[in-house]
């Protein structure tokens, strides 16, 4: 009940607002001009197996998925909500004789609503947009929900109830990183199966079956002797981190430093 009043509420907000406040509003408009370039409904149309991500990271969750598909000839509808993965989108689609893509209709939901359901559906962790958990909560759908997490959400009686119905959309839960228990026990009341387990491993471990590319990228080479230098033991490499960030992650690494451990980061500039 509680998703369906939030959902009828996401219709009033469509219908009465959007409609006219897009021509107004430069953000509506770019917005609007971006998922006017959809296909039809009738190309989008008759795919068993539907997903939704926003992020390049939640992407990597799925393409897995989708590789496996089309060698089994399933037909695919991969939806996204940001243009920031567009080029990506549209790189996948050349890669994948059975996969569509979608802008998410965020003004308009009503072409989303033409389609016919799939059998499967698969969200990753964010973006829980009410049309989107419609879908998921539908009887004749498997819904899969990934990478979930209960980290940095807020505890309270209210923000609790508001995930659990979230949440209750979805048959089958994979957490990205240790299960919430309070959680899970609240979902298996409801036999909601709740697993561990990241996606994206099949992702890194095919880029490591590509390590050529690696090798041949400039200064590889040196990296690896310095870091050979060391104590396999005592290496920590960090992929990615913002220079604002260091003073934190020093702070809180001061002992294992003081020990001998030598750390290797990887700034984003």
């Amino acid at each position: 009940m509680t998703i369906k009043l939030v959902y009828f509420f996401n219709l009033f907000i469509e219908k009465a607002v959007f409609s006219w406040l897009r021509h107004f509003n430069s953000h509506l408009k770019n917005r609007y001009e971006f998922e006017s370039k959809n296909q039809s409904t009738q190309k989008l149309n008759g795919a068993d197996y539907w997903f939704h991500v926003s992020s390049e990271g939640e992407l990597e969750q799925v393409v897995p998925f989708i590789k496996y598909l089309n060698l089994n000839s399933k037909k695919v509808l991969l939806i996204y909500t940001s243009p920031s993965v567009d080029k990506s989108m549209m790189n996948l689609k050349s890669k994948y004789q059975y996969l569509e893509v979608m802008r998410f209709p965020v003004l308009n939901g009503s072409s989303l609503s033409e389609l016919r359901l799939p059998r499967f559906f698969f969200m990753v962790r964010y973006d829980f947009f009410p049309r989107l958990l419609m879908i998921a909560s539908q009887k004749s759908v498997k819904s899969v929900l990934l990478s979930a997490t209960m980290k940095n959400k807020k505890e309270s009686f209210i923000t609790h109830f508001w995930w659990e119905k979230v949440y209750n959309c979805f048959d089958n839960v994979f957490w990205a990183a240790g299960i919430d228990t309070q959680m899970a026990k609240s979902l298996s009341k409801k036999n909601i199966k709740s697993y561990e387990y990241d996606f994206r491993h099949a992702q890194i471990i095919e880029r490591q079956k590509l390590k050529e590319n690696l090798i041949a990228l400039s200064g590889f080479d040196t990296f690896v002797k310095k870091l050979e230098r060391f104590e396999y033991k005592k290496r920590v490499i960090l992929g990615s981190a913002w220079a604002s960030e260091i003073s934190e992650l020093t702070a809180s690494f001061k002992n294992l430093i003081e020990k001998g451990t030598h750390y290797i980061v990887s700034l984003n500039l």
